[in-house]
């Protein structure tokens, strides 16, 4: 039994592993991207391009109509003989002619919404922001959801991978064109069309059905819980833009830029938690009845992933900093209170899923819509007199209540916390060290000593678990080698 769920635990590993190929590719891609950016852009440009990229993130989110989450969530339940090809088209339909009206009310409206956005008014960027939302909606709400449920895993890392290097690419040849916004979104723009072109050539064969289907078929369950779930992945979209909209009224494009620079963190993160959670919901919608240990072995061990993670940010931030434009150095004051939003992200995937497993997406939408409420009062008020670290601070404080809310409505649910005081200590060591970070951040020794008395702290609590996990390990190569 106990080789059984090792062998489980560790083929589930492989999973995920095969699915984080295209984010340790995008880490790479991401790293060497903001090294020339921060030195190539000034922190007003490359602030008016985070703030367009985000703008366009929210807009998938209004189009999208929740409509990729019915994808994961019904794959494995549609009507008898209706292919996944058809179901993934029809969700496609409704979502285009959903796009093309609201394309509509935007150009109605474009001069007010573009003095909102751009502080100017601009037909051209407003066209720019809805073709380029058009191509993400398709390629990072339909065609990956219909790869993560088909576990075409190439497939899925080619389009991410490419979305990343030909939009970066292609805006570093503003350089010889011009050093313009205009200039810059339209490069940004064409080069996702131009990786939405590739992959829908590519993976035609995949993504087309074979066949038209007929007759009339009920997936009315399907189309609810879209709908139902639509709210959330918007506020989910909202939650990002907020912070550099609101620095971009407060304080202005040059703020954008710096909290903006902190990406270089944020996409270390991202090769822990794209990768992880592709695989992890369905993951969990296949197997929660089956795999329960096996979630709540996961809880546990990505508390401790989190910790070494944080803590080798911390450790090597000189260093990191190092490679990135001068006009961009300040933001290492307050780096560590941005990206402990991605850490508690990270952790509430893996304590919040009952609220999913039980249809129950209404207190998803309560919870993130009161987590963003509180972003925005403490990113107004502080920023008025903390400036960009208010700012800072307002992400981490909505990042704690946001966790702290759907640890308590998951695990009401469906249990995936074996001990309170572990998630307790892994809370709270995400707190103090990213409020330390920022308070000894002239003083590296000292934080250093924290970090140590933090990890003190974490192997005493979790030694067990660390001694399971060397003991699994082992096992896992012995049963290789016989």
């Amino acid at each position: 039994m106990l080789a059984n769920s090792k062998t489980g635990g560790f083929a589930f590993l492989q999973t995920v592993a095969r699915f984080s190929v295209a984010p340790f590719i995008n880490f790479f891609l991401g790293i060497v991207a903001v090294v020339f950016l921060t030195r190539l852009f000034s922190p007003e440009l490359y602030g008016a391009w985070n703030l367009f990229n985000l703008a366009a993130n929210v807009c998938v989110g209004i189009v999208y109509m929740g409509l990729s989450e019915g994808i994961l969530r019904f794959a494995y339940s549609l009507p008898e003989g209706y292919s996944i090809q058809n179901f993934l088209w029809k969700c496609i339909f409704i979502a285009g002619i959903f796009f093309l009206f609201f394309s509509g009310v935007v150009l109605c409206f474009y001069d007010v919404i573009s003095v909102w956005l751009f502080h100017e008014i601009s037909l051209y960027r407003i066209t720019l922001l809805l073709i380029y939302t058009f191509s993400l909606m398709l390629m990072n709400c339909f065609f990956v959801s219909y790869f993560r449920v088909m576990s075409l895993s190439f497939s899925y890392t080619v389009q991410q991978v490419g979305v990343q290097f030909f939009s970066k690419i292609f805006i570093m040849l503003a350089v010889f064109i011009g050093m313009t916004v205009d200039t810059v979104l339209t490069l940004n723009t064409f080069g996702v069309v131009f990786v939405f072109l590739f992959c829908l050539f590519m993976n035609g064969k995949h993504i087309l059905p074979q066949q038209l289907e007929k007759g009339r078929v009920d997936l009315s369950d399907a189309i609810k819980f879209s709908l139902l779930s639509w709210p959330n992945g918007l506020l989910s979209r909202v939650s990002l833009f907020l912070m550099p909209f609101v620095l971009s009224h407060q304080l202005g494009a040059y703020e954008v830029g710096l909290y903006a620079s902190t990406s270089i963190f944020v996409a270390v993160i991202t090769v822990l938690n794209t990768g992880f959670m592709t695989y992890w919901v369905s993951f969990v919608y296949k197997n929660a009845e089956t795999k329960q240990s096996l979630i709540i072995k996961t809880h546990t061990y990505m508390i401790i992933c989190i910790f070494l993670v944080f803590s080798m940010m911390i450790i090597s931030q000189h260093g990191i900093y190092f490679l990135i434009g001068s006009d961009y150095q300040i933001s290492r004051v307050f780096f560590s209170l941005v990206i402990s939003d991605v850490f508690f992200s990270v952790l509430e995937a893996t304590t919040q899923q009952g609220i999913a497993l039980e249809k129950k997406p209404y207190e998803t939408f309560i919870i993130l819509f009161v987590s963003l409420l509180v972003q925005f009062v403490c990113a107004w008020y502080l920023t008025k007199n903390m400036g960009v670290v208010g700012a800072a601070f307002a992400t981490m404080i909505s990042a704690g209540c946001r966790f702290l809310l759907f640890t308590w409505r998951g695990q009401k649910y469906y249990q995936s916390i074996e001990r309170w005081d572990k998630t307790v200590v892994g809370m709270l060591m995400i707190l103090s060290l990213a409020v330390s970070n920022w308070f000894f951040s002239d003083a590296y020794w000292i934080e250093l000593g924290i970090v140590f008395l933090i990890g003190c702290v974490i192997f005493l609590v979790f030694r067990m678990d660390i001694l399971h996990a060397k003991a699994a390990v082992y096992e896992y190569k012995r049963m290789r080698k016989t």
